[in-house]
């Protein structure tokens, strides 16, 4: 992969609707995936989406990760990415969905 998309966003380039239609899809599609093995992302940001000259995009940096198998178990309320924060862990709850993702 060229870069991320962090640097695409900073960068002069001109996206179009196109550009970012086809990143949310991608994104978006990818994520399903990552939830249909019932994993938790917990890290979505810019930095952590590769792309290359495509604009074929690509999740990265899966340390964050944690699955929801049947078992009550304790999920953490940090997360690295602290420019955002889903309202569940502003509200500081311990158990939680994919949901903070989106």
């Amino acid at each position: 992969m060229d870069t991320d998309l962090h640097q695409i966003i900073r960068s002069s380039q001109a996206l179009s609707s196109d550009h970012y239609q086809y990143f949310l899809f991608q994104l978006l599609h990818g994520l399903k995936n990552i939830y249909s093995v019932n994993i938790h992302y917990r890290d979505l940001k810019p930095e952590n989406l590769l792309v290359n000259a495509n604009c074929e995009l690509k999740i990265c940096n899966f340390g964050l990760t944690c699955t929801s198998s049947g078992k009550v178990q304790f999920m953490t309320e940090y997360i690295v990415a602290c420019w955002y924060r889903s309202p569940e862990l502003l509200l500081c709850c311990d158990n939680y969905d994919t949901s903070i993702d989106v």
